[in-house]
């Protein structure tokens, strides 16, 4: 039988038209994901959608997986009686800690804060008023101190208290400043009073959760209070010991100053110094005053006592040296300041000191019409001293003026030698009174006479 051979060209055609097309594929394929031509113009929006396998994947891996959430919660297990309990529990707790921070909001807020320091404030709980203001840091400013101070207003029963916001800082929603107006009526007093006052939140928390407000004290402080004592007085303030200033613009000769914040009323300032009376000094302070000044101390009734004692010593000693003619001895010059740092205060001491003793020589040589002159007996007694004056030199030395007085008695014997050589010899009594003024300067620490005007008692 014979079989006719079928022709193969259309097989040869379509192997050719699918080998064509996978190249064309191909090419297109790294013609895309290659980058190696660029394509401009209308070619982007003109070429058909490359849906092809390959490029399908690569859409994929862009995508991710597709994923029904849907079916995804189908598949999880039911919840637990214990889970939903727990989830209902929690969802309670959230809408009881929704509702306390919102009343808690209300109660910890600048309008409650300041409704409490203006109820305060007219009932006289100053306690509950420093609780609630905004203080700096100062020694000066404890609530001891404020409590101590006397304010001036009153206490009042207070009636129809009403808080209005303001809009002085930046509007009613201010974060960090709020000011209100505080009207009310006093009880018996129809008139309406106000009260202005400015609150500023703090960076600490009330019960983790709640800003803290504080009233601004205006017109309760004094700042930068200047206080100025001469040089080596400790001064206090209401008990409080206070620190000098060791700023340039602040210091003066011969005195120490302080600056210090303080609350506005009445205050004492404690002031004492080495050899001086300690004083206290009442004064009311106020925000229109800034200065004040510490009155020069004074001498106090121990030096006095000091300086009359060394006074009754020099007195034996010297009269003692001028009698027996020993002197000027160390010991004689151990009274005065001729050690003195300054060498011209140590000269002009040793100039009166020698100016003294001559004299009294001088006046001991007397001999009262007698030949001869023998002192048998010498005595001080009643002294009284007070201050009468004191200064201080440029060069910071301070000089204290002591009147002295006191009452005297000598004996002595006078020999007489008579035209024929005879000699008779009286016994002679002197008492009285006398005084004496000495200057004392202060030397390392001791009082030491500077001048003296001693007058002779015989």
């Amino acid at each position: 039988m014979y079989m006719r051979e079928l022709p193969r060209i259309p097989v040869l055609r379509k192997l050719w038209f699918t080998e064509n097309k996978r190249k064309e594929e191909k090419e297109m394929e790294d013609h895309h994901y290659g980058q190696k031509e660029n394509i401009t113009g209308p070619d982007i929006f003109d070429k058909p959608i490359d849906r092809t396998k390959s490029r399908q994947q690569a859409e994929q891996r862009f995508r991710g997986p597709e994923t029904d959430i849907r079916e995804k919660l189908e598949q999880l297990p039911p919840l637990s009686k214990k889970t939903k309990r727990n989830i209902g529990i929690a969802g309670a707790v959230a809408l009881v800690l929704t509702g306390v921070i919102w009343a808690g909001g209300s109660f910890f807020g600048p309008k409650k804060t300041a409704e409490n320091y203006v109820e305060a404030v007219l009932q006289g709980d100053w306690k509950s008023v420093y609780e609630n203001l905004e203080l700096p840091q100062g020694k000066l400013l404890g609530k001891e101190q404020f409590l101590a101070v006397t304010h001036e207003r009153e206490p009042v029963e207070v009636t129809n208290l009403k808080l209005e916001e303001q809009d002085g800082y930046g509007g009613s929603d201010s974060r960090f400043l709020k000011e209100y107006t505080a009207e009310y009526s006093v009880k018996g007093d129809s008139s309406v009073r106000s009260m202005e006052l400015t609150l500023s939140r703090q960076k600490e928390k009330k019960m983790l959760f709640f800003s803290k407000w504080c009233v601004i004290p205006e017109g309760l402080i004094v700042s930068n209070y200047t206080i100025k004592a001469p040089v080596g007085y400790k001064v206090e303030m209401d008990g409080t010991a206070l620190t000098p200033e060791e700023q340039p613009e602040l210091e003066e000769s011969g005195y120490d100053v302080y600056a210090e914040t303080v609350f506005a009323g009445d205050h004492v300032i404690t002031a004492s110094a080495d050899s001086r009376e300690q004083e206290e000094f009442p004064c009311y302070i106020s925000t229109d005053e800034s200065y004040y000044e510490v009155p020069k101390l004074s001498i106090s009734k121990k030096t006095v006592e000091q300086m009359q004692e060394t006074v009754r010593k020099f007195m034996g000693d010297v009269y003692g040296e001028v009698l027996n003619q020993s002197g000027p001895s160390e010991k004689y010059l151990d009274y005065w300041a001729v050690n003195n740092g300054n060498k011209e205060t140590a000269a002009i001491a040793r100039e009166n000191a020698d100016a003294l003793y001559r004299k009294l020589e001088e006046d001991f040589a007397y001999t009262n019409g007698y030949e001869s002159v023998q002192f048998t007996g010498m005595n001080f007694s009643n002294y009284y001293s007070e201050v009468t004056d004191e200064y201080s030199d440029e060069y910071g030395g301070s000089y204290v003026n002591l009147h002295v007085s006191y009452n005297y008695d000598y004996t002595y014997t006078g020999t007489s030698l008579s035209y024929d050589q005879q000699t008779t010899a009286e016994d002679r009594s002197e008492s009285g009174s006398s005084d004496s003024y000495m200057t004392f300067i202060m030397e390392d620490g001791q009082w030491k006479i500077y001048s003296a005007d001693l007058y002779s008692i015989y």
